[in-house]
């Protein structure tokens, strides 16, 4: 992921990526500079085998805390059904500014789309949550489908095409 932060550090935002950039603005209040500052002090983890509580990643007391009961992060990135590739600490959490990867997964992307998942991660470290970048970036922000926002980042931003950016 290093290399992915190197790439986000050095974003030069063309048209497209900076018309993205300007609706999460809008939507969440993130800008690329606090993108970039939250990506470099964001820990990076790797939730194959992380032994944290699902619950953790949100601020307790919250729906979505009272709702993931007491599984681990490892248990949920194993779970073939869940999808789940990464997911991020919300601030007022107990593991907020910590991100988690499936190792597997990233190390067969491109740096460019690695970037771009970073990119999606940070943002909810700063706060945003799925729904909110997803409608930012003009999908419907119910859609559970939540790659869809990397992808767009992907191809957006880092030039990404091929596979990795398909939806």
């Amino acid at each position: 992921m290093s290399n992915a932060n190197d790439k986000l550090q050095n974003l030069k935002p063309g048209s497209d990526c900076q018309g993205d950039l300007n609706m999460i603005l809008e939507a969440t209040g993130i800008s690329l500079f606090g993108i970039q500052l939250q990506a470099n002090s964001s820990v990076w983890a790797n939730g194959m085998r992380s032994t944290e509580l699902q619950r953790d990643l949100y601020p307790a007391g919250s729906d979505s805390y009272n709702r993931s009961g007491t599984g681990t992060i490892s248990a949920v990135f194993r779970n073939s059904m869940s999808g789940t590739r990464a997911e991020a600490g919300l601030p007022g959490s107990a593991l907020a500014g910590m991100i988690f990867f499936n190792p597997g997964y990233v190390n067969q992307n491109s740096t460019g789309f690695d970037a771009a998942l970073l990119m999606h991660e940070v943002i909810h470290n700063l706060g945003a949550i799925d729904a909110s970048l997803m409608g930012a970036l003009g999908f419907n922000p119910a859609d559970p489908i939540t790659d869809k926002a990397t992808k767009k980042l992907a191809k957006d931003c880092f030039g990404v095409t091929g596979r990795e950016v398909q939806y």
